[in-house]
């Protein structure tokens, strides 16, 4: 367990070093958004199949919550790498070589949303809200933690599948934002002000995540002191079973030896009878026999009190080493510890170490960055003097420029009017002409018609005389042959 936690922690070190990098000048540079909305809530996303369930997963349980916090810890005031556009909110993202390592919405009360991603992949591998923490195995759901870390009953995570396949999508979809899409700088001053308003949530999850992980150092540690007792009592029941036997085969060894012993004396007795009654010559060699066989007893119950001697001393020996081997263990269990802290200590000296390099760093590029604006803003206002001086020539000569347009365009315009002038005179003397011919046209045409009258009259009265002429004759015709005939009834006159 602490060399995963050591291992998280070098790894989210290493990626502190450029996670204040000034955005990469892509396709979109940084710009001030506009006030963003806050992000939509878990019921305001988007719908998404549920997270499949992992059932056996290759990370431990505590794996993304401590990673999770390990990271927290190294990015807790260092500002985000920048924001971007996503939709009407305007999330922050933390990258590191062109990877997105971490990304933060801000919910309308104020409080964050977390996105968590390994380099080179497209999917985060922890999502954190307000009220619970996803951690995702291979895109699938593989722990779910509440608030405060603690991992939940597996029977709930059926209940939580939905929400992780929707926090999932949305997960992939800022990762896409966060690269592709329009950028903004995020000034550290700004970052500490909302943070602040996190400070005792923050302060009461990593005392509970410190307070966890050592309640779970302590766990190990009572774990291997209980194995290594464990060991050692069996090592002890071993030995006793061992000295039980031995003195079990001694004591075998003791009865026969015994068991033999009478027997031998019975024959013996037997022997010295028949040998009494049959050689008493012969007694002296028995009882040299005697004396040799008690001899020889002797040395047999010697023999066995030394055995036994050195039996009481075997396990005199192997209590005094199981003490020993006992001591060692408390004193390497006690110095393992002291190791371990002075690791933890050394590790979390090495990680201040850092964190103060970095922020040494962090405030040499600050002042780089000023001196540079300082230079930037000096040459700005030397290129705008140099500006306005030229804008102030470029206005005298545009100004001569003007004024001897308005003249051209003055003399240009008398020209044109005496040109208009002549032209109306022109067109008068045109018009007088035009008129003139149109008075004589007319003249014409009016003598003409008069005399086209004069001659139409003079018709009209040539063909009237010669009407009258034609009556008067009628008449006179007519008078003759009314005489010839008196009698006879006169016609009406003709009309």
């Amino acid at each position: 367990m602490r060399v995963l936690l050591l291992t998280g922690a070098a790894f989210a070190a290493l990626s502190l070093a450029a996670c204040n990098q000034a955005p990469t000048q892509a396709a979109n540079d940084p710009y001030v958004l506009p006030q963003a909305a806050p992000a939509p809530t878990l019921d305001q996303l988007p719908a998404a199949p549920p997270a499949p369930i992992v059932r056996t997963s290759s990370r431990a349980p505590d794996y993304y919550w401590d990673r999770s916090q390990e990271t927290n810890e190294i990015y807790y005031d260092e500002p985000p790498a920048y924001g971007f556009d996503y939709g009407d909110e305007a999330p922050d993202a933390w990258v590191r070589d062109g990877q997105v390592l971490r990304v933060v919405e801000w919910l309308s009360d104020g409080r964050p949303r977390y996105y968590y991603y390994e380099p080179g992949y497209d999917e985060p591998y922890f999502i954190r809200d307000p009220d619970y923490g996803y951690g995702y195995d291979r895109g699938g759901l593989a722990v779910v933690y509440d608030s405060r870390g603690r991992v939940l009953d597996r029977r709930d995570y059926d209940r939580r599948a939905p929400d992780a396949g929707r926090y999932l999508r949305q997960g992939r979809a800022l990762r896409e934002a966060a690269l592709r899409g329009q950028r903004r700088e995020v000034q550290a001053q700004t970052w500490r002000d909302r943070r602040q308003g996190q400070l005792q949530q923050d302060q009461a999850q990593r005392r509970d995540w410190a307070a966890r992980r050592e309640a779970e150092a302590v766990r190990q540690e009572q774990a291997e002191a209980a194995s290594r007792g464990q060991q050692l009592a069996q090592a002890d029941a071993e030995a006793r079973a061992r000295q039980g036997l031995q003195d079990r085969i001694r004591a075998e060894r003791l009865a026969a030896l015994r068991d033999n012993d009478a027997a031998r004396q019975a024959a013996l007795a037997k022997v010295k009878a028949e040998r009494q009654a049959a050689q008493a010559q012969r007694q002296d060699a028995v009882r040299a026999g005697q004396a040799q066989r008690q001899q020889a007893v002797q040395a047999q119950k010697q023999q066995q009190q030394l055995q036994l001697q050195q039996a009481a001393a075997a396990r005199q020996a192997e209590a005094q080493k199981l003490r020993q081997a006992q001591q060692q263990a408390q004193q390497q269990a006690v110095a393992d510890r002291q190791a371990e802290a002075a690791k933890a200590r050394q590790a979390a000296l090495a990680v201040k170490q850092q964190q103060l390099q970095q922020q040494q760093q962090a405030a040499a590029t600050r002042q780089a960055e000023a001196q540079k604006a300082r230079q930037a803003a000096l040459a700005q206002k030397q290129q705008a003097q140099q500006q306005q001086q030229q804008q102030a020539v470029a206005a005298r000569q545009a100004e001569a420029q003007k004024a001897r347009q308005a003249a051209a365009a003055q003399k240009q315009a008398e020209i044109a009017q005496r040109q208009a002038q002549r032209q109306a005179q022109q067109q008068q003397q045109q018009q007088a002409v035009a008129a003139r011919q149109a008075e004589a046209r007319l003249a014409q045409q009016a003598a003409v018609a008069q005399k086209q009258a004069a001659a139409q009259a003079q018709r009209q009265a040539q063909q009237q005389a010669q009407a009258e002429r034609q009556a008067a004759a009628a008449k006179a015709k007519a008078d003759a042959k009314a005489k010839k005939q008196p009698d006879q009834p006169q016609p009406a006159p003709s009309e």
